[in-house]
């Protein structure tokens, strides 16, 4: 069901296919030529050259003595504990003085949850897939995008998470990417929807065109679940609206209910939270110097764009990213779309569309693009039957298990090849079947799982693995660290033999899905 709307009015919005020059609005042309001193920027020209750029280029971030607040103060910084937080912390989120603390955009790399060559290996078999606290799209999203070429099965992919708001944010992005067939138009609507503070005018009408096209549909069903939505031709979605996923998606019909500029400060406001300002400076510390710049800018303005690009097109809040009645921003004051990414794709995507490895979130602008139109493809060449649900993990177990969603395509004989836990794992074996998840904060409970825990000759041993630069930052002491035997010290004394036991399952051998560690391929390390 393809979404017009107001398409003739993006004329002068289309979204970039290069990095542009930075002379604009003036100049539509693209970059070719990277400015040499901070690389954050290209020009069509050296007349193109601007100026006002020299406050970027000059900023003091990017001195090589550049130095924290606590260093030229010379005080100890305040940081919360390494996996947890503190109280003083926790009083900010409860009061939003740090934000609402919802996170919508996710705090680790998007995984491949199938892995299809080193589990099922069959591109003919029908998949299904449980996200049962997805978060956001980022792990689904990559999963469809990395199904092979020939894949001819059927993927059914429940997405769930007990955030009403998310599921609402998932159901939209998915029916943007299916109702708009003008590919550069909707993926660019949703990574904007996604990721920016403020969208196009024109934008308004499309999202609100999607949104609508739905709720009519849903609406004629006066009795029992309604039939699939067809997003595509070959992809539907089904959500049972009887438990509150409508009123959820109508704030996001007609006028936007925060203004532009309250959407600014309030967004200015929570990145500059005083008594966060080593925990923001700790960030800055451990990149390189035009990174601290562009880092700066995206935590300023609130855009996912390149450096250099011109953002006055963008004049309507997103109201995705605010709390409805307060206006306050939804997430904390940390959250960055970076987090959830693999950064050298990253880097590698935005190169080849023109962006220097400094311009990182250009190159994260370029990268979801080309993911979202991946998507947006394969979402029309693949069978994909789509389930958005807002229930307590717990809540959809025992829903599922008494027939009560049958009618929205899970019967209780449903059963998932994969299902996707996220963090709930947290405290607080049928072949290729597995559950996936992670362990978020489980540092805070094991002493050796950091490396200021670590015995001396495992601190004498990454020091020898020190390479290229002098590692001396603790973060990066802790990225060389192995800690994955303290992890099983760490499940052992939660009960893991008892809980397998009981429930039938096993834990697996090798790492098949999701690898031992960052940048490792799968099944080269063991689990013991």
């Amino acid at each position: 069901m393809p979404v017009q709307g107001c398409i003739r009015e993006l004329e002068h919005e289309e979204p970039l296919e290069r990095i542009p020059c930075a002379n604009g609005p003036a100049c539509k042309e693209s970059g070719s030529m990277v400015c040499s001193a901070c690389r954050l920027v290209t020009y069509c020209s050296k007349v193109a050259h601007r100026k006002s750029h020299k406050q970027a280029c000059k900023n003091p971030m990017r001195n090589d003595g550049w130095g924290p607040a606590w260093v030229t103060e010379g005080r100890i910084p305040s940081f919360p504990a390494p996996g947890g937080g503190n109280d003083e912390e926790q009083v900010l989120r409860e009061t939003g003085v740090t934000g609402v603390g919802c996170s919508l955009w996710g705090n680790t790399p998007a995984m491949d949850t199938i892995n299809m060559s080193l589990n099922e290996n069959d591109p003919t078999k029908d998949i299904s897939l449980a996200f049962i606290a997805s978060g956001d799209l980022r792990d689904v999203i990559k999963t469809v995008n990395a199904l092979p070429e020939n894949y001819s099965g059927e993927l059914t992919v429940l997405i769930n998470d007990g955030n009403m708001h998310l599921a609402c944010r998932n159901l939209i992005l998915l029916l943007v990417l299916g109702s708009m067939d003008d590919e550069a138009i909707g993926t660019d609507l949703a990574l904007h929807f996604w990721y920016s503070i403020l969208l196009p005018a024109a934008y308004e009408q499309l999202l609100a065109g999607a949104i609508l096209t739905f709720l009519q549909f849903v609406g004629k069903t006066k009795v029992g679940a309604p039939p699939p939505f067809q997003l595509t031709s070959t992809s539907t979605v089904m959500v049972p609206m009887a438990y509150g996923t409508e009123e959820g998606m109508l704030r996001y019909l007609g006028a936007c209910n925060v203004p532009p500029e309250a959407a600014r400060m309030e967004h200015i406001r929570i990145r500059n939270v005083p008594s966060q300002r080593d925990i923001s400076s700790r960030l800055y510390y451990n990149l390189r110097p035009s990174h601290r710049v562009a880092f700066q800018e995206y935590r300023r303005t609130g855009m996912l764009l390149p450096f250099g690009a011109d953002h006055s097109p963008y004049t309507i809040a997103n109201s995705s990213l605010f709390e409805e009645e307060s206006g306050k921003w939804f997430q904390d004051d940390r959250a960055d779309p970076l987090f959830g990414r693999d950064i050298c794709e990253v880097v590698a995507t935005g190169k080849e569309y023109g962006a220097s490895a400094e311009d990182v979130y250009g190159c994260l602008y370029f990268f979801l693009q080309e993911q979202l139109r991946r998507f947006h493809q394969r979402i029309r060449k693949f069978r994909v039957a789509f389930r958005v649900t807002a229930f307590e993990a717990t809540n959809l177990a025992d829903l599922i298990m008494q027939d009560k969603l049958s009618g929205y395509g899970l019967p209780s004989s449903i059963r998932f090849d994969r299902i996707a836990t996220s963090n709930i794992l947290d405290q607080i074996f049928i072949r290729t079947a597995t559950i996936v998840g992670y362990f978020m904060n489980w540092r805070a409970y094991e002493k050796a799982a950091t490396v200021d825990g670590a015995s001396k000759s495992v601190n004498d041993e990454i020091e020898m693995e020190k390479t290229n630069e002098a590692v001396t930052m603790y973060d990066e002491m802790n990225t060389l660290y192995d800690n994955s035997k303290p992890f099983l010290t760490y499940l052992k004394k939660q009960g893991l033999k008892s809980v397998l036991r009981q429930t039938g399952l096993t834990l697996k051998e090798g790492h098949t899905i999701v690898p031992h560690a960052s940048h490792h391929p799968p099944k080269v390390y063991r689990s013991h």
